[in-house]
C-alpha cells in the first residue's frame, strides 16, 4: 500500500515564502547583473575596446536565458500561490465538514 502524505498549512505557506524570496532575490541580483554589464561594458563604460565589446556581446547572448529563467521563477511562484489557496480551501472545508 502506498504511503501517506501529510502537508501542512504552515508548510505550504513556508515554501510559498521562500520561493517568493527565491524570485525577489534573483531580479533583483539580475538587474543589479545587467545595470553593471552597461555601466562597465556599455557605450562610454569604464572599459572599452574590443574586451568591452566582447563581454558585452557575451551577456547579451545569455539575456534570452537569464529573462527564461526569471519567467519561470515568476511563473511558479503564482503556481503555488494558485495551489496553496486551493489547499487552503479544501482544507478548510473538509475541517469544516468534521465538526
Amino acid at each position: 500500500m502506498g504511503e501517506t502524505i501529510v502537508v501542512d498549512q504552515n508548510d505550504i505557506r513556508e515554501l510559498e515564502d521562500a520561493i517568493s524570496i527565491a524570485v525577489a532575490d534573483y531580479i533583483r541580483s539580475y538587474a543589479d547583473l545587467s545595470a553593471v554589464m552597461h555601466k562597465v561594458a556599455g557605450p562610454g563604460g569604464a572599459i572599452g575596446g574590443p574586451l568591452a565589446q566582447e563581454l558585452l556581446a557575451k551577456y547579451t547572448q545569455k539575456e534570452p536565458i537569464f529573462e527564461a529563467i526569471k519567467t519561470e521563477l515568476v511563473n511558479a511562484e503564482s503556481y503555488m500561490g494558485d495551489k496553496g489557496r486551493a489547499l487552503a480551501r479544501t482544507m478548510n472545508s473538509i475541517s469544516g465538514g468534521l465538526r
